[in-house]
């Protein structure tokens, strides 16, 4: 099973088909996902509207993810996928190299997430995400975004240029990469398995820089140390937060 890079490094290779493993479910049988084994949650909360997570303080400074960050973020993307509405892309937005102060980062994302929710609603489509801003040596300040849209949905180039420079940023070639999940938009759908190992692999990705204390305690493999961050380091969409 091929796990696809979310990041500039690539996320371990542990996270096996449960299949594979004898299990009989599609989630791999060392999921740090937490998902609901019994049944399923109504999907009845499918409006992205507002946004979780710490609330945005412009003078609050964090050098890593709390627990009750890291597992937010964790659940999030778990309860996307009960909601029907699973994680299908992988955004990366270098936003200082377009322009954005660390300071006005957390708003620049809310303003690039509501042109996202924007195109969904006029489109009666869905829209849900979770995110988590990093600072690194090399991309500097920057946010991981994970979100859904309809996997029939094409985001063209002209579109996500439009975006961030409505948001207000510069856009050039580094300043935004995009991926699906797994290889495909489709493949939540098509082979759940993979989905998942690579959904999870993801998930990893996205909490590499939790303080050690967290790392320790949700036997995190990967860990990155995530700079210092001026404003709310994560949220998700208030769809996500079941």
């Amino acid at each position: 099973m091929q796990i696809y890079s979310y990041g500039p490094c690539q996320p371990q290779r542990e996270f096996q088909d449960s299949k594979k493993a004898g299990g009989k479910s599609n989630q791999p049988t060392n999921s740090r996902i937490p998902r609901a084994r019994e049944k399923r949650v109504k999907r009845n909360n499918t409006r992205a509207g507002q946004w979780g997570g710490a609330r945005n303080r412009k003078d609050r400074i964090t050098t890593a993810l709390k627990q009750e960050h890291a597992e937010g973020i964790l659940r999030a993307i778990a309860v996307a996928e009960l909601k029907g509405m699973p994680l299908n892309r992988f955004w990366t937005v270098n936003y200082e190299w377009a322009g954005i102060d660390d300071s006005e980062g957390a708003a620049f994302i809310g303003r690039l997430l509501q042109l996202c929710q924007r195109y969904a609603r006029a489109r009666e489509g869905s829209f849900a995400a979770v995110w988590v801003r990093e600072i690194g040596p090399k991309n500097g300040a920057h946010v991981h975004i994970a979100f859904h849209l309809p996997s029939g949905w094409r985001l063209s180039g002209p579109l996500i240029r439009k975006w961030i420079k409505q948001a207000g940023g510069r856009y050039s070639a580094k300043v935004s990469d995009m991926r699906p999940i797994g290889g495909s938009l489709q493949c939540a759908v098509t082979n759940p398995s993979h989905y998942w190992a690579n959904a999870e692999a993801m998930a990893n990705y996205m909490v590499k820089g939790s303080a050690d204390a967290v790392a320790d305690e949700l036997g995190l493999s990967l860990r990155k140390w995530g700079g210092r961050v001026i404003g709310k380091r994560w949220g998700r969409t208030q769809n996500l937060g079941g």
